[in-house]
């Protein structure tokens, strides 16, 4: 088992620094049980249990592991001032707080106003997460194409 990094939210990428490079299918963790209980050897698989990294087959010596995650929303705290997202964004942060003062009585006329702003930002912060990951070119088919039972 392998311990994830703190802020660790989802897997991206994950493989074995070997030659050739090994990339690593995720099991759940019934799957990875059932296929690789008492085995050792290159790992082929992973699963993620709690806050840890699980391989399959137990690996049989050392492998350096090259994980690309998303990471989390580090909370904001007495010892944690700040996060990227009030960094690069206040505005979201100042609108989301204003937005959750309805729920405390702060009955402001702009309210409304000030949804649709913050709705409208949040939109577009994901939108630039989206062209970050996947680049802002159209998507293009990759591999064998199939149309109307002829492959091209």
């Amino acid at each position: 088992m392998v311990a994830l990094p703190a802020d660790f939210l989802s897997v991206r990428t994950i493989y074995l620094d070997t030659t050739p490079r090994q990339d690593l299918t995720y099991l759940t963790p019934f799957e990875l049980n059932e296929q690789w209980s008492n085995e050792t050897g290159l790992p082929q698989n992973y699963t993620i249990i709690g806050n840890e990294l699980v391989l399959g087959p137990a690996p049989d010596k050392q492998y350096n592991i090259v994980l690309t995650y998303q990471r989390d929303l580090t909370p904001l705290s007495s010892s944690n001032p700040s996060n990227w997202l009030l960094e690069k964004h206040p505005d979201i942060y100042l609108f989301a707080a204003l937005s959750h003062a309805e729920f405390y009585g702060w009955n402001d006329p702009r309210a409304g106003d000030i949804q649709v702003q913050l709705e409208q930002w949040i939109e577009e912060l994901n939108m630039l997460g989206i062209e970050k990951r996947y680049g802002g070119a159209p998507l293009a088919p990759r591999g064998q194409v199939h149309i109307r039972g002829v492959q091209a």
